[in-house]
């Protein structure tokens, strides 16, 4: 089974059809799971940090040392973000592992290499855990607990902030970017902000070669030098943020630099199982030597 998927917005996959393609129903189903456990333990993260703050914190100012109360204090604040990201990464262990195959979109006419769930849920997780310590809050005068700050502006100031960095997690949560599209006529890269198209002529033959150990966010694309002697132009290819395996995808890259009458077939599902059968074999060896 294959998703058809696009690379526009926060859209998930939204057909699919029969043939042995890019995500199968269960990985489709993981995608959404692992969206759900971002925004979940997100949650969880941003009321931590909240009762460490109104909590936790009034706590230990009770402890006759000032040092030791400190200390178990920031212990505490950091436990209130390990445990959420420890939690993540438990629950979504079998993300990590990224399959050799891309999607299909929708009209059938270009393949996708979409953003990963896993690596910006874990940024969603951390945002919403800075978000808790955007509320600007104060010691209460002559007591022990603490309450929001009565400063002028305070209230404004802290709904503003949060309101910013949730909109910012929400973005991360579901907006399929940065994601990396193949076409007949070239690629192109599609981040947060901008993108950038190359077509498979500008591409320097050889390349682009597969991350060099495992974990790399970014690989190199050369371009061909404008003039002999010229320094090519280059753009950086966020691997690590995609969900395909990084040796599966400079292999496809590779492939369609070299073999520009094999780029006609691109977004179907017969050129993608030929991919899958050519290029993933050898492409997954390489990625567990690396492991």
């Amino acid at each position: 089974m294959s998703a058809h998927i696009g690379c526009q917005g926060a859209r998930l996959p939204t057909r699919v059809s029969s043939a042995s393609g890019a995500l199968s129903y269960a990985a489709l189903m993981s995608l959404i799971f692992a969206r759900f456990a971002a925004a979940s333990i997100g949650v969880l993260a941003f009321v931590g940090r909240l009762l460490v703050t109104f909590w936790v914190q009034p706590l230990t100012w009770r402890i006759e040392s000032p040092a030791l109360g400190l200390a178990v204090g920031l212990t505490i604040l950091a436990m209130s973000v390990a445990v959420p990201l420890l939690l993540y990464i438990w629950i979504l262990t079998g993300l990590q592992r990224r399959s050799a195959s891309l999607g299909i979109d929708a009209a059938g006419s270009r393949f996708v290499a979409p953003s990963s769930p896993y690596y910006k849920g874990l940024l969603v997780v951390m945002l919403m855990w800075i978000c808790a310590g955007l509320l600007i809050t104060e010691r209460v005068s002559n007591g022990d607990h603490m309450r929001v700050a009565h400063l002028p502006g305070a209230v404004p100031a802290s709904v503003t902030a949060m309101t910013l960095a949730v909109a910012t997690a929400a973005v991360l949560l579901f907006v399929n970017r940065p994601c990396v599209v193949l076409e007949p006529a070239g690629l192109t890269i599609r981040r947060l902000r901008r993108r950038t198209k190359i077509s498979w002529d500008e591409l320097a033959p050889g390349g682009p070669l597969p991350p060099t150990k495992h974990g790399n966010s970014q690989i190199t694309l050369y371009r061909k030098p404008p003039r002999p002697g010229t320094v090519p132009p280059a753009e950086k290819l966020p691997i690590g943020w995609l969900h395909v395996n990084p040796e599966f995808l400079t292999a496809v890259i590779r492939h369609y630099v070299e073999q520009p009458q094999q780029r006609s077939g691109i977004g179907t599902e017969a050129e993608l199982d030929r991919l899958r059968t050519t290029l993933a074999p050898l492409s997954l060896a390489e990625a567990d030597r690396k492991s």
